[in-house]
């Protein structure tokens, strides 16, 4: 098992497992965030599990968020 920073060429791998996660939401959404996502690795980090050459096992998104709800620093 390798776990690694995702890549674009795991953009079709990362569409099908969030598409699985989240099936009620639309995937133009998610190709968007996506995108969002790998275009700012300054606040978002994504990482991937490699279950095959060609096919992912999971995956995990995490971002800072300039702010939460009842938290009084920046960034959460």
């Amino acid at each position: 098992m390798l776990i690694r920073h995702a890549t674009q060429s795991d953009l079709a791998e990362w569409l099908r497992l969030r598409s699985r996660l989240w099936p009620d939401c639309p995937m133009e959404d998610h190709q968007s965030e996506i995108q969002e996502q790998l275009n700012d690795p300054a606040h978002n980090a994504v990482f991937v599990v490699e279950q095959t050459i060609d096919q992912l096992g999971g995956f995990l998104e995490a971002s800072l968020r300039p702010f939460v709800e009842d938290c009084h620093t920046s960034p959460v």
